[in-house]
């Protein structure tokens, strides 16, 4: 791929940084009332090294977007793994686009085991997904609106594909949608920090790792009794 392209060790920093500099968004939210956390395709095809379609970041972001799903599980809230994969004879587009397809039930489709909770692990829901918006012809709404969720928090990847999409769709169905900016990466550098800048003017509030942790260990914050 062409452009800049995001090394390893930095990235974190930089996306704090970004955060400092345009500030967290437009909607003015301060906390989430009743939130999911929505972990966009952290699968072996993007985080394995020996893949073509390797995101360096991706490995980088893994702790945190471990840590979220068990932060959001030890308080009964609920967690979202996608997983990006074509069902054979349904691939669309985005084969032919890309020239390559992930196909469900390969070894590269699942969730690498650096992304996944140690702790609540049995909790999650996996979503299966064949576009870059994890809404599309999944029931995602129905699910989120059955739970009562009010607030989608984002992390995974790639930035400026699934997790933008995803992100855009989730507004326009009225969810109030945050943006986990060290917990989300991409291929290049310049399409992460765009991407985010882009959110940030129209669809989602940005956060970080550690405001998340600040919401959810306050003892007003949200949580959730039973099972989602």
């Amino acid at each position: 791929m062409c452009g800049q392209s995001v090394s390893p060790g930095g990235l974190l920093e930089r996306s704090r940084e970004l955060l400092r500099t345009i500030g967290k968004g437009r909607g003015g939210w301060r906390a989430p009332k009743a939130p999911c956390l929505l972990v966009l395709d952290m699968q072996r095809f993007f985080l394995d090294r020996e893949s073509h379609a390797f995101v360096p970041g991706g490995v980088e972001i893994a702790s945190n977007v471990r840590l979220l799903a068990e932060l959001f599980s030890s308080r009964g809230l609920p967690v979202i793994y996608t997983r990006h994969g074509a069902v054979e004879g349904e691939e669309g587009l985005m084969a032919s686009w890309w020239n390559d397809t992930l196909y469900r039930g390969e070894e590269r489709w699942e969730i690498h085991p650096s992304a996944l909770p140690g702790e609540g692990g049995e909790k999650i829901t996996l979503l299966d997904k064949s576009r870059y918006s994890a809404f599309h012809g999944t029931g995602l709404e129905e699910l989120l609106r059955g739970w009562g969720v009010e607030d989608v928090i984002l992390a995974g990847v790639v930035s400026h594909l699934c997790v933008e999409t995803t992100a855009r769709d989730a507004f326009v169905r009225d969810f109030r949608v945050w943006t986990v900016v060290d917990a989300v990466a991409d291929w290049r550098e310049d399409m992460h920090i765009s991407s985010l800048r882009a959110l940030a003017d129209g669809f989602s509030m940005l956060t970080h790792t550690d405001e998340v942790r600040e919401w959810l260990e306050d003892e007003n914050g949200p949580r959730r009794d039973g099972d989602v």
